[in-house]
């Protein structure tokens, strides 16, 4: 048999204590759950021998309203899966046009580097400047001429 277990969570949707309460129940051992980590985990037939004692007007006899309530918590979390995807994805896709960006600026920054030193060098070259003169010759000793 496949027990559906609830957690205090779920089973406060089917009755009109609160899941602080019904862990409280659990906890002192008057309300039937299996604690799971740290979660107390019940059934509807647990919550329904409760309910028959304490609310006899609240059982859950009804399948229709257990079967409802699970349809319902399977389609809300089919679509939080979906939304958790398409998050995902988003991400993926902004990760990697910023890798993408960041790549094509460093690539630009070069070739702008590389134009400014072509356009100096062309700049110098039709003004005339030789640029070798700036050069200093270590071997040749330097005759400074300090002003007077």
């Amino acid at each position: 048999m496949n027990t559906e277990y609830l957690s205090m969570w779920d089973a406060s949707k089917l009755c009109s204590y609160s899941q602080e309460y019904l862990s409280l129940l659990s906890r002192r051992g008057l309300l039937k759950a299996e604690k799971k980590g740290h979660k107390w985990l019940t059934t509807i037939s647990w919550l329904n021998e409760y309910l028959a004692d304490k609310k006899p007007d609240e059982v859950i006899i009804s399948q229709g309203k257990t079967t409802q309530f699970f349809e319902k918590r399977k389609n809300e979390l089919s679509g939080k899966y979906w939304l958790i995807a398409i998050t995902l994805v988003l991400s993926l896709i902004l990760i990697v046009t910023a890798v993408i960006f960041s790549q094509m600026s460093d690539r630009i920054s070069e070739l702008e580097a590389k134009n400014n030193a072509v356009s100096r060098a062309q700049a110098d070259a039709l003004a005339g400047f030789d640029s070798s003169v700036l050069e200093v010759k270590s071997n040749q000793p330097q005759d400074v001429v300090l002003p007077r």
